[in-house]
This record gives structure tokens, C-alpha cells and sequence, in this order.
């Protein structure tokens, strides 16, 4: 790329009858012009995501690769305990996770995939609940070799909803394709898909803000959804905290969520840990990063080398209405998840020795707990 610069300079030098390199560089319309051809290079170097999916099939994948990321941890956990879950356990729980299955933000934000995935539940819910309770049987049984993938078992074997290629698409295969286009639709490259052109994949957010607006906003970091990929995600090996606020919805809520997460940050920030603070009312997080319900406000964290499954630390749905400090996370709950799920070690000991004084300061009085 720096050979096309130089090459594009000696020409228009030559063009514009001055000494090659020197003389072209020292025109400010032909620098302007060398940017423009970069940029157009640059543009047809962009890789191109295909995706021919269907609505249906791409619809059913998401779901069931949302659910596979949500449900699997929660049934090996049960699983794992000394004592057996209780009988009808595992039924109650799949279900109940499966009825939800529509509301995660990539479904629920797109009107034509949320008519679909209410179509998917009406006339597939047994086969999708019955591939989760294959997943558990084969972990009882401890053949990892066995276990099913969910996305083949229902969106190609059971179903038929995908064809071809994408019939034997594994969760990975499609957290990695989505993953492709979300990073596609962000830089502008496009993805060469048809699925939903009426929807061109566009995502609501905020302009991102200066430093001025940073200063003021407070300790955390203001994120807005045409950075949270970029600050959140590309950003692998550093640990994040986001609060998905409602302000709006949850007033009150969101108030005493919000100082908390700003005391978390003045104790926790880093270069290898961002706390930050993400408005969805005016944001859409692309997926398959926005794994938060859309209807609620949430903390997630996002541990380094994990991004892909984020830990909810914290949930409330705003069908629940408005509510106080009372039911928003604690600082010593968020310290404490933090500690124990953050990637890197840093976090990790930062998180802890902050819970530390904390403890230490509500004990003799000087701090309460909030």
C-alpha cells in the first residue's frame, strides 16, 4: 500500500510538472488526491462476507446459538453440583430458557426475525428443548464426543430449515460468520447478502464522544454501538465491563446502577480492563455481541480471551418497571463476579484487593455498602 502512495505521488508530480516525490507531496490537492485513491483501493481490498441464508435459516441459527451460549453453562453447572438436580429439573429449566428464546437482542431488534423466531418456537419448541436435553445426557454420561451440536440438530437434521452448506453449521461456525458480518457491516465492506434487504442491517447508534463529553459523562466509558466492537470485542486480551443502561425505562435504576459502575471504574480501569456504559435505548449492539435481553438492563462482562461469552452479573427487566437502589447491583457483587470471571490475572487481583477495602471501609464505618 505504501508503494501505490509513493507511485500515485511521482505521478501527479510528474502530472503537475514539478520534481517527482517532493513536489507532488508538496501540493495539499494531491495529497488530497493520493488519500482519495487509498481510500478506493482500500475499499476494493475490503473482503466481502457472503451470505445466502435464508431468513428462516438464519433466524433459526441465531436463536439456537444465542440459547446454546446462555442454557449449555447453566445445565453443565446443575449438573456438576454433588447432589443431583431435583426430578424435572433440567425439563424446567430448558424450557423456560427455550420460551425466552426470542427476546435476545439480535432476534427481538428485527422486526422480520422476531416474526419469525415466534413461528420457529410455535411449531419446532419440542425439538429445539428436546436437542438441549441431548447436550445433558451426553455431559451425564461424560462423552464429550457424543455430546450434539444444537445448531445442526435443529436447524438442519430435525428441521430441514437450512440447506445445503449451512444445514451442518456448528454454533462455532455460526458465531464466527456473524461475527464476520457484524465486523463487515461496521467498516462498511458489506457482506453481499439478500436476506433482509429491507432491514440493510443498520444499527442505531450514538455518535461517538469527544473528549469533552467523556470528562463529563464521568469515570466509565461512554460506548456508543460503532465502537463497541472496536473497544469491547477486537480488543481480545483486555477485560470489559458494560452496563446496557435504560435510563429512560428505569430512572431510579438506573441512577444508582450508573455510580456504582462509576465507582467500579475509579477502582478497576485500566489498560487491561474497560468499564464502560453503553445507552441501548439509543444503541443497537450488533450481534452476536448483543446476547443481552433487549427488553432489560444489564452488566455484563466480557473476560479477555472470552468475548463470545459474556457473564451477566446483573439483570432487570423493564416489564418489571421502575426501581430503586435496592435492586441494583451491589459494588461488593460486582467486585466479587468480576474477581472470579475477569481473563487476566491483573483484573483479577485489582477486583479483589477493591473488595478488600471495601469490606475493610464498611466495617469501621468510614464507607457503606451501596
Amino acid at each position: 500500500m505504501a508503494a501505490v502512495a509513493v507511485a500515485v505521488a511521482v505521478a501527479g508530480g510528474l502530472a503537475y510538472g514539478r520534481p517527482p516525490l517532493f513536489g507532488a507531496f508538496s501540493s495539499a490537492t494531491l495529497i488530497l488526491f493520493t488519500l482519495t485513491v487509498l481510500h478506493a483501493l482500500a475499499a476494493l481490498a475490503a473482503p466481502v462476507v457472503q451470505d445466502t441464508r435464508s431468513l428462516k435459516c438464519r433466524t433459526c441459527q441465531l436463536t439456537v446459538a444465542h440459547l446454546d451460549e446462555a442454557l449449555v453453562p447453566l445445565l453443565f453447572d446443575m449438573l456438576g453440583k454433588p447432589t443431583p438436580p431435583a426430578y424435572g429439573a433440567i425439563d424446567e429449566l430448558v424450557e423456560a430458557k427455550v420460551e425466552k428464546a426470542c427476546l435476545t437482542s439480535s432476534i427481538h431488534l428485527v422486526a422480520a426475525r422476531r416474526k419469525v423466531c415466534a413461528q420457529l418456537l410455535e411449531d419446532h419448541f419440542d425439538t429445539i428443548a428436546a436437542a438441549f436435553r441431548a447436550i445433558a445426557d451426553a455431559h451425564v454420561n461424560g462423552d464429550a464426543s457424543d455430546e450434539p451440536d444444537a445448531v445442526t440438530a435443529v436447524c438442519g437434521n430435525s428441521t430441514r430449515i437450512c440447506e445445503g452448506k449451512y444445514a451442518d453449521m456448528e454454533v462455532s461456525d455460526v458465531v464466527k460468520l456473524e461475527e464476520q458480518l457484524a465486523l463487515s457491516s461496521v467498516s462498511g465492506a458489506g457482506n453481499g447478502a439478500g436476506e433482509e434487504d429491507d432491514e440493510k442491517r443498520q444499527f442505531l447508534s450514538e455518535s461517538k464522544p469527544g473528549k469533552k463529553a467523556q470528562r463529563t459523562f464521568g469515570s466509565a466509558r461512554k460506548l456508543v454501538a460503532s465502537t463497541f466492537l472496536d473497544e469491547v470485542v477486537v480488543a481480545e486480551q483486555r477485560d470489559a465491563v458494560v452496563y446496557f443502561a435504560t435510563p429512560k425505562a428505569t430512572p431510579r435504576l438506573h441512577a444508582a446502577t450508573l455510580a456504582n459502575v462509576h465507582w467500579l471504574a475509579e477502582q478497576t480501569s485500566s489498560k487491561g480492563c474497560l468499564v464502560g456504559v453503553l445507552d441501548v435505548e439509543l444503541n443497537h449492539v450488533p450481534p452476536p455481541y448483543g446476547t443481552h435481553l433487549a427488553a432489560g438492563a444489564s452488566v455484563q462482562i466480557y473476560a479477555a480471551g472470552r468475548k463470545r461469552s459474556p457473564v451477566v452479573a446483573f439483570h432487570h427487566d423493564v416489564a418489571h418497571g421502575d426501581v430503586g437502589a435496592d435492586v441494583a447491583p451491589r459494588r461488593s457483587d460486582l467486585l466479587s463476579i468480576l474477581g472470579r470471571r475477569a481473563g487476566r490475572v491483573d483484573t483479577q487481583a485489582r477486583a479483589n484487593a477493591s473488595a478488600i477495602r471495601l469490606t475493610d471501609a464498611v466495617r469501621d464505618g468510614s464507607a457503606r455498602e451501596l
